[in-house]
């Protein structure tokens, strides 16, 4: 689950994806809900351990986030 706040910059929608660099996996995550404002609500799920990233692109503007899942 991902909730993030997006600035109220442009009016386009978010739009979320998970990668793992090391498989090329690339999924899209869909926004589940939007809050009240620019505050989003994603879900998805992580396939296996390793390293991950998240993308969340809002018109040209894209931030990634690198992540471990370790299980234990």
């Amino acid at each position: 689950m991902l909730n993030f706040t997006l600035a109220p910059d442009t009016p386009q929608a978010p739009r979320v994806f998970i990668r793992m660099p090391s498989h090329g996996m690339v999924a899209p995550v869909p926004i589940v809900s939007t809050m009240e404002g620019n505050r989003f609500f994603a879900r998805g799920q992580l396939a296996m351990p390793g390293r991950w990233e998240i993308t969340v692109e809002r018109g040209e503007h894209a931030e990634t986030f690198s992540f471990i899942l370790a299980e234990f």
